[in-house]
């Protein structure tokens, strides 16, 4: 008796009938599961069982995430085939990384471009999000065995986005953004203080920021004296596109 027999006796002993018992331990993901088995796993009646009755689907070595499947699917609404299908992919650097290196470096991990941006929003800065704004890149047929870059990260295909309007601009926003959340535990929300370059260059000496960075910070620190910490959206998102142009007054 070979495995998939034994496999096939037992959830027979249980359910008297098994659908598709040909595919039992052949498939390789999870959006490959056949309605019929999603129907049968839900009589089951609850989570663990059903969890490994779809389990048997699989083949071993994709035997991952079937828990969250079930609950998803399963017993929740979601169909199959486009369970956790499709994604939102944003750089993901420290912010050493993300005020020292180039715009062709950051930008790699998506591709090397990009048209639209993750949705500036206020509540994500003020929830420590390190990709408020930052440039992204759609993937509409990846799914949850889809390799994520170094360097990057994937959100789910939902993730509130907008086209980026003036490219060089949009990445010293998303810098601007960053800045502007590493120095807040220290100089709260008034970045217009000088005190805001002395203290965003203990964590990076400014000589070694890019030009990119350095326009960053430029145009924060603007925003911050012309607009105020009450300004809607995030900080970078709040002033004019002319004030993320470096103009050298910067050291």
């Amino acid at each position: 008796m070979t495995e998939n027999d034994a496999v096939l006796q037992f959830w027979r002993g249980i359910l008297d009938t098994v659908p598709e018992p040909d595919k039992l331990g052949q498939l390789t993901s999870l959006n490959q599961i056949p309605e019929s088995v999603i129907r049968t796993a839900r009589r089951l009646g609850n989570v663990r069982t059903a969890t490994g009755f779809v389990s048997s689907y699989l083949r071993p070595e994709q035997r991952r995430f079937v828990e969250q499947f079930v609950r998803d699917v399963v017993f929740g609404d979601m169909p199959a085939e486009t369970w956790k299908r499709g994604r939102t992919l944003v750089p993901d650097w420290s912010f050493a990384e993300q005020v020292t290196l180039s715009p062709d470096i950051l930008l790699a991990p998506i591709g090397g471009r990009f048209s639209h941006r993750i949705n500036p929003s206020l509540a994500a800065w003020e929830a420590g999000v390190s990709w408020v704004g930052a440039p992204c890149l759609l993937q509409p047929d990846a799914d949850y065995l889809s390799p994520i870059p170094d360097h990057a990260a994937g959100l789910g295909k939902e993730a509130h986005i907008e086209l980026a309007g003036d490219l060089s601009i949009a990445i010293r926003r998303w810098i601007a953004a960053r800045i502007a959340a590493v120095v807040r535990s220290r100089v709260g929300t008034d970045f217009g203080d000088p005190q805001v370059s002395a203290v965003a260059s203990s964590f990076v000496p400014i000589s070694q920021w890019t030009v990119e960075a350095r326009a960053a910070l430029q145009g924060l620190m603007r925003e911050s004296r012309e607009r105020g910490s009450d300004a809607a959206g995030p900080p970078g998102f709040r002033g004019a596109d002319d004030w993320f142009r470096l103009d050298g007054k910067m050291h």
